[in-house]
């Protein structure tokens, strides 16, 4: 696994498998923290989206993913015993799918 510090992608980093996945865990971020806050987990909910609330941007390309943003997703994990966050990072340190055959080319 890399280290936070390794860690620094932008959004033309991001294969298109890649952002589906990230976009599909700003739904499950979103999820999580309306059922925390809802069973009165107010700080962990304010910690998860204080840990995600840059993903958006990453998506975009307006914001560059560097050490910061990996130390509070992994603050998270270790503060509340959890793996939650941990999927976040797998994906964005994973290695890039090229585009399906009938994408190639195309442009």
């Amino acid at each position: 696994m890399n280290s936070a510090k390794e860690v620094n992608h932008r959004r033309t980093d991001l294969c298109a498998s890649k952002q589906r996945a990230l976009i599909g865990l700003i739904g499950e971020v979103f999820e999580r923290i309306v059922r925390l806050g809802c069973d009165g987990h107010v700080q962990q909910a304010l910690d998860l989206a204080d840990a995600f609330h840059n993903l958006p941007f990453i998506l975009l390309g307006d914001f560059d993913f560097k050490c910061g943003c990996a130390r509070k997703i992994k603050f998270y994990d270790a503060k509340y015993g959890e793996s939650f966050c941990q999927k976040f990072l797998e994906v964005v340190s994973a290695p890039n799918l090229p585009p399906p055959a009938s994408q190639r080319g195309a442009e």
